[in-house]
């Protein structure tokens, strides 16, 4: 029996017990993610929702980050004003990127600004930025907003 020194009395008979084994949950999710992939989907481990701006003189880029050390396959679910629905699948290698034009999903901004609603479903851990283009698109000032 071993005595803590910062706490008279306190003892225990066994050091710090072993890690458990993990039995197959590595091919399992690769197996139920190439399944999914099939499909077109993901397994949405990892969610986020944004709203993104759209419309003649402003729009927003997306830079959608992997920040695993996996391939990423991310499922992004655009719904517009009107009800207009776009599905991508967004394929990012290992800390790789991808920067998204709003404007080029197929959804007609519905006034001079729209607001639509983005929904992100990932396989692996993944982070966002809006850049916001103005009247220049990307050759003009850019802002750069980290999301949450």
């Amino acid at each position: 029996m071993l005595e803590a020194p910062w706490s008279a009395g306190t003892t225990w008979s066994s050091p710090i017990p072993p890690r458990r084994p993990r039995y197959g949950s590595t091919p399992l999710l690769g197996l139920a993610g190439t399944l999914a992939a099939a499909a077109g989907r993901t397994l949405p481990l990892f969610v986020k929702d944004q709203y993104l701006y759209l419309g003649a003189s402003f729009r927003s880029h997306l830079l959608v980050m992997n920040l695993s050390n996996v391939a990423n396959r991310v499922r992004l679910v655009v719904t517009g004003e009107r009800g207009e629905r776009v599905e991508r699948m967004l394929k990012l290698r290992p800390m790789g990127s991808h920067l998204l034009d709003v404007s080029r999903l197929g959804i007609v901004a519905a006034e001079a600004t729209s607001v639509i609603r983005a929904r992100f479903e990932a396989n692996a851990w993944f982070n966002l930025y809006v850049v916001g283009a103005g009247r220049k698109d990307l050759e003009g000032p850019l802002s750069f907003m980290h999301v949450k």
